[in-house]
């Protein structure tokens, strides 16, 4: 176990029926996929917030648990991008629809959104890709 990163990520997924209909098939995931989300904002946004000071942390972090989702951390950055978040939502849809809903205001010139996978999950990713015997393009002689 990591210390103080919180509990490991299981590569299943175990549903508990609830109230709240995350996706189709009207359960809640225990463990639910991550995303890294990386975001910069327009010229005009960072005019705005010099011009007008604002925290706009706990908008974001409101808007994925309104959409059944969860953000683990979300940070300002120097670079190229201005933003990079970590959160956890039921499933791609619903990440989708947390990137539509955010680069709507159209405050933001990019944004982009990565599925991670645990540790557990890669390692399965590699006992399906052992043996399954594809070739590199080959030259011809």
């Amino acid at each position: 176990m990591f210390q103080g990163t919180g509990p490991i990520r299981e590569s299943y997924v175990c549903y508990l029926p609830g109230p709240t209909l995350a996706h189709r098939t009207g359960k809640v995931p225990l463990f639910m996929p991550r995303y890294l989300i990386q975001a910069s904002y327009t010229a005009a946004a960072a005019a705005t917030f010099v011009s007008n000071p604002q925290d706009r942390v706990a908008g974001v972090h409101a808007l994925a648990e309104k959409l059944g989702g969860k953000l683990e951390s979300f940070d300002f950055c120097l670079g190229e991008h201005d933003v990079i978040a970590v959160g956890s939502f039921p499933d791609d849809v619903t990440a989708a629809a947390m990137a539509l809903a955010v680069n709507a205001p159209g405050h933001l010139k990019s944004y982009q959104t990565t599925r991670l996978l645990s540790a557990n999950e890669f390692l399965e990713a590699q006992k399906k890709a052992q043996g399954a015997g594809y070739q590199a393009p080959t030259k011809k002689a």
